[in-house]
């Protein structure tokens, strides 16, 4: 609904008050002039009629003109009538009437009576507005009204023709309108009204039916009815509507929408539209007055979720409020969201496509880093094995439209909401509860508990429209949750599986997407026990690496890698998380260290790992890279690590990686890998791979020249033993060592000895 907009059914239900105080003043108007016919005073004119209607009203009424006639029925005839706002209301006026026509019998005029026979408003304009200090033009001070006067009786009603009611705050864009009313109020008071609700383009017809204005002008309760049928509404209010010093109405609701948001934007609300059409109804008890609704357990229905408010919305303060309780059995957020869960394949060829990851061929990074080493440029410069072309962020990057959160200041709320069952992706929630205080625009909701499967979850979500920029303040914490399907619902992808705690808390400020993505600043921390990595075969990876670099590694989910335990630990600054201390995961089949970065806004992936196969053989740890667009990285041998030490030479190859010019959103020198302990020394896999295919000519004159030239120092014993040993051996045989040790050799690693 509009900001400061009130289409309650209790203003509606206010109507008749409404029309009772209007059609006083107009009959005071009219009483004025046959009282100015049955006693004229000397020189009647237009403006002594108005200065008698005045007081009878208590406020400034002007005439156009005026035609009286006496014969054969007494009659007046008014024209350009205008009936002015109280002090401090601006324009328009409450009332403006082309014609005000009354026909009355002449001899209950001389016995201090008015029988009016008919009474017609042809095109009034009535305009209703409501200022910020709450106070309202329609209502009239008694004080200033006179009494005097015969009594008045309408012997055949009256009617309104054509007219138009608008209804303006000081939040209104846009008055709604009500068009084309045409009103009948019979003598017994019951009273029918017909128009259109007009409002942004589309309007909806509206049939109101009173059973006694008159009774309900005198206080007493009466029925009344409503109905409304168009584009975006549709339904009716029954109930007992009351005058009374309280005015009230007491009944049932049975309204429909076939889209919610539509509805809103149709009141006012700048909401954007969805995916699809969100459909809603509001059916049961409630009781409105000229202030507030309440509801008894009134069923609501939101998309194909249903619940139960039970509570009061209020219209008095500078907003509507609603406080109480909601209690929705399910709740479908990928339908609120408008987002389409995707799909999990089932194992088999076409899941074997669905994530690959690209892979540099091993030639090529070893000649680059030859070549680097031959120039003479020394360790720090040497190339490390990456794409060819400089990484792009993702081509699903984060939106630049502006968040429009306009929709938080067109209500307060102070609710409890419970649901049995939220609806996610493939996720298994149930049993939630938040507490939600939303205040001048200020979202506050408390997640005080979630079941997430076999887990739980609690948290809190800030979000602040009332500042330019949009401020958000997010805290998540579960605790025993199954990996697989959160990561499932992140990536598509079930890789992971086991069971996982993770703590995430983030702030951020941002007009957009990318740019509350950039200004991202906390901490995550994951830890997971005993647990599986799924669609990759880590260990085989490992052992087979001149082949798994072939073709690129495909994701197959009959393929798994066990792990006894993953911590994880990021800071998180300006959209960048960085390793720390990073992620490691141990097991009886591998040990991964894994330090870098990920570009939030980016969406970009720059990761240094170091792969362990257990148990033995005990090689030492294997470095690889992984760059690149997150939705498909690129994975490779580091050749730099497996022939120069592991310390601050590998970290000064990754920092000149290139991989910042991508990522323009963060800042380029954050993104470098921070390298493992320094006692993480990487080495040779001739112990795990089988020996690889014929080596390049080129390659293998890099290698003799490299091992023959003084740049030769700067390689580590056992990069150099790797280098020997891809020369030694013919195709296909057992891979040979150098003839002696190295001195240097780490403890624990095992160098092959001489053939």
């Amino acid at each position: 609904m509009a900001a400061g907009q009130d289409n309650s059914p209790a203003k509606r239900g206010a109507g008749s008050r409404i029309l009772r105080q209007l059609l006083v003043a107009l009959i005071g108007i009219v009483v004025a002039a046959i009282l100015l016919i049955a006693v004229p005073p000397a020189g009647l004119i237009k403006d002594q009629i108005e200065r008698a209607a005045s007081a009878a009203s208590g406020r400034t009424v002007t005439i156009g003109d005026a035609e009286v006639k006496l014969w054969p029925m007494p009659s007046v005839s008014l024209s350009n009538v205008a009936i002015a706002n109280p002090d401090g209301v601006t324009r328009p006026q409450l009332l403006q009437a082309q014609t005000v026509n009354a026909r009355l019998k002449l001899k209950p005029l001389f016995s201090g009576k008015a029988e009016i026979e008919s009474f017609e408003i042809i095109k009034p304009q009535i305009n209703l507005i409501k200022t910020a200090t709450g106070a309202t033009n329609w209502a009239f001070d008694p004080k200033a009204q006179t009494t005097a006067g015969p009594a008045v009786s309408l012997l055949n009603g009256a009617t309104i023709k054509d007219g138009l009611i608008t209804y303006t705050t000081t939040d209104t864009k846009e008055p709604v309108r009500f068009e084309h009313v045409n009103a009948s109020i019979e003598a017994n008071g019951k009273t029918n009204a017909k128009g259109a609700l007009a409002h942004h383009g589309e309007s909806a017809d509206v049939d109101i039916s009173i059973n006694d204005v008159l009774g309900a002008m005198a206080g007493k309760p009466t029925d009344l009815k409503v109905a409304v049928d168009g584009k975006y509404i549709k339904g009716q209010i029954n109930g007992v509507a009351s005058n009374a010093a309280a005015p009230d109405l007491t009944g049932d609701v049975a309204l429909t929408s076939g889209s919610v948001r539509d509805l809103a934007r149709w009141l006012g609300s700048e909401i954007a539209a969805g995916a699809a059409p969100l459909p809603g109804s509001v059916t049961g008890k409630i009781k409105a007055t000229a202030s507030s609704v309440t509801f008894d357990g009134t069923d609501v229905m939101l998309g194909t979720d249903t619940g139960k408010l039970t509570g009061k919305l209020a219209f008095d303060g500078a907003r509507p409020k609603y406080e109480g309780s909601i209690a929705v059995p399910r709740i479908d957020l990928d339908a609120l969201l408008g987002t389409t869960p995707s799909p999990v394949k089932a194992a088999g060829p076409e899941a074997e496509e669905d994530l690959e990851l690209e892979t540099a061929p091993a030639w090529d990074g070893l000649r680059d880093t030859l070549q680097g080493l031959s120039a003479g440029a020394g360790p720090e410069a040497a190339p490390s094995t990456k794409a060819k072309t400089t990484p792009k962020p993702s081509a699903a990057a984060w939106s630049e439209a502006p968040i429009d959160l306009k929709i938080l200041q067109s209500a307060d709320l102070d609710a409890v909401i419970t649901s049995d069952q939220l609806v996610l992706g493939k996720l298994d929630l149930k049993n939630a509860q938040i507490n939600a205080r939303l205040t001048n625009g200020k979202l506050d909701a408390k997640l005080e508990k979630l079941s997430v499967g076999a887990g739980s979850a609690t948290g809190k979500l800030i979000l602040d429209s009332s500042k330019a920029v949009t401020h958000a303040d997010v805290a998540i914490n579960l605790v025993n949750v199954a990996a697989e399907p959160i990561i499932t619902q992140i990536t598509g992808k079930p890789l992971l599986a086991g069971t996982s705690n993770v703590d995430i808390t983030a702030t951020g400020d941002g007009r957009n997407q990318l740019a509350l993505a950039s200004s991202l600043e906390g901490k995550a921390k994951f830890r997971m026990s005993k647990g599986v990595i799924r669609g990759f075969d880590v260990r085989a990876i490992m052992s087979n690496w001149w082949n798994s670099l072939t073709g690129g590694l495909k994701f197959d989910i009959n393929k798994k890698t066990g792990f006894e335990k993953l911590d994880a630990q990021y800071d998180i600054k300006n959209g960048l998380m960085t390793s720390s201390p990073g992620l490691d995961i141990g097991g009886n089949e591998v040990e991964v260290q894994s330090r870098g970065n990920v570009s939030l806004p980016a969406k970009l992936i720059n990761q240094q790992i170091r792969v362990k196969v257990v148990p033995p053989p005990a090689a030492p740890p294997i470095p690889v890279t992984i760059t690149g667009n997150w939705a498909k990285p690129s994975i490779s041998m580091d050749w730099g690590d497996l022939l120069f030490s592991s310390g601050v030479n590998a970290s000064a190859r990754v920092s000149s990686s290139g991989v910042s010019d991508g990522a323009s959103s963060a800042a380029p020198e954050a993104l470098t890998a921070e390298p493992p302990a320094a006692d993480s020394i990487a080495g040779g896999f001739q112990e795990l791979a089988p020996k690889p295919g014929e080596i390049p000519d080129d390659v293998k004159a890099q290698i003799k020249s490299v091992l023959a030239s003084d740049q030769a120092g700067a390689i580590t014993p056992e990069g150099r033993a790797l280098l020997e040993t891809l020369l030694s051996a013919d195709p296909g045989s057992a891979p040979a060592a150098p003839a002696e040790a190295p001195a240097q050799a780490p403890a624990g690693a095992e160098i092959p000895a001489a053939p």
